[in-house]
């Protein structure tokens, strides 16, 4: 499977320091897709993927883990 990163996935990838052929190698093994998903990646980034023909994705954008962790505390109820 071929990947394609957009403008806004390489600007997030230098802003969060991610190792961008690690990246493409996690997106390459995930199974085909028919439309665009939120993919779970397993060093905690969250990948938005969309296919673009066959055996083709795009990576539209990534979401670090810490914009999930700080979004899960919610409000606690006694």
């Amino acid at each position: 499977m071929k990947v394609l990163l957009s403008e806004h996935t390489e600007q997030r990838i230098k802003q969060q320091v991610i190792n961008r052929n690690q990246l493409i190698k996690d997106i390459e093994r995930m199974p085909p897709i028919k439309s665009k998903i939120r993919w779970f990646l397993k060093n905690g980034i969250v990948a938005i993927v969309a296919p673009k023909g066959e055996g083709v994705v795009i990576v539209i954008t990534i979401i670090s883990t810490k914009k999930y962790k700080d979004a899960s505390k919610g409000v606690r109820t006694f």
